[in-house]
């Protein structure tokens, strides 16, 4: 499996059709919040603040184990790209249930959410087809597009 990060999560920057118990995960819980392998992989906590900053928060690490203490405030971070997260739960004797996401993150601001997981390769394909699908119109610049594509972070 390998180290991850944990990534909170405001439920109104998921998918629309998160399942219901996605959307009753208490994420201040560690274990409950979303994880990645997208960032930087050392079990740092990055929030998504309810306006759409993406923070990240070190956890203190004394060459054994990881506190539950802080190691600093809260910081933006710059990142452009995608973030595929999964958050799971124990579902009695039927075992494990999980659920996909993937967030569009751009200079360190919440773009759009998509459902499952999705490639950096075909991120503005889906994003575009699931911005018309939902709003009839195109939320992107083509400055915006063309930026990412050509400058990924």
């Amino acid at each position: 499996m390998g180290m991850f990060d944990y990534l909170q999560i405001p439920s109104e920057f998921l998918p629309k059709d998160m399942p219901e118990w996605v959307s009753e995960l208490d994420q201040t819980v560690m274990s409950n919040a979303f994880q990645t392998k997208d960032l930087d992989n050392f079990l740092h906590l990055y929030e998504l603040t309810k306006e759409g900053k993406l923070l990240m928060t070190r956890r203190n690490f004394d060459g054994l184990f990881f506190s539950d203490e802080p190691a600093n405030e809260p910081e933006p971070v710059d990142y452009t790209g995608v973030i595929n997260d999964i958050a799971s739960r124990y579902r009695d004797a039927k075992g494990w249930e999980f659920y996909e996401a993937t967030l569009l993150i751009y200079r360190g601001e919440f773009v759009a959410s998509l459902p499952g997981r999705v490639s950096s390769e075909n991120i503005i394909e889906r994003l575009i087809s699931a911005m018309l699908d939902e709003r009839g119109t195109i939320g992107l610049t083509i400055y915006f597009v063309r930026d990412f594509v050509e400058n990924p972070r």
